[in-house]
């Protein structure tokens, strides 16, 4: 009889330290979840398989962080896309800035066109060097020129009149147009 509450008690007790681990692998997952957006479709490529065997897309994970921060990590240089749109919000947080990072040298490789909604106050990235046209919107406040290092004789940046945009466009002797769509 004795032996039989002991085994009691321990499946009791292995049941309860069971459920604690899962509640909090669930509330880990649920706040991961809530910050990390894997592969949206508006940025959605062809699939790929890494060396891995692993199915890959173009983006392999974007964060919004805390101050409207959006991240997005590649390490396929989003292959299979030229054009990257980006939305000036996400589940109805304010996206300001965008960073476009990789371990890779050169973040993007394939990108020719870049599209920011209105609403994004700046863009960061590196190693885009087949980009063609940037259409920054008129609430862009920041340009780094070094993100436009090597670029200038083959990119038009798209802006609207008398925008930040067009007064960095002037001063660094970048060719531009006015228009948010970048097909005007």
């Amino acid at each position: 009889m004795r032996r039989v509450r002991i085994l009691v008690l321990a499946v009791i007790l292995i049941a309860i330290v069971c459920a604690g681990i899962s509640l909090y692998a669930y509330q880990h997952n649920k706040r991961a979840e809530e910050n990390t957006i894997d592969i949206i479709k508006d940025f959605t490529g062809k699939e790929e398989v890494d060396v891995s065997g692993q199915s890959r897309k173009p983006i392999d994970s974007m964060t919004l962080y805390d101050g409207g921060v959006l991240e997005i990590y590649t390490e396929t240089q989003f292959k299979g896309k030229d054009t990257l749109n980006i939305l000036a919000k996400y589940e109805k947080k304010k996206v300001k800035t965008v960073q476009m990072l990789s371990q890779l040298e050169q973040t993007s490789y394939y990108l020719k066109h870049i599209v920011l909604e209105d609403g994004i106050e700046e863009l960061e990235f590196q190693g885009c060097p087949n980009l063609e046209t940037v259409v920054f919107p008129p609430s862009i406040k920041k340009i780094d020129t070094r993100h436009f290092k090597n670029l200038k004789k083959q990119i038009t940046i798209y802006v609207t009149k008398d925008s930040y945009a067009e007064k960095w466009a002037k001063k660094h002797h970048f060719s531009y147009r006015y228009g948010t769509t970048g097909k005007e």
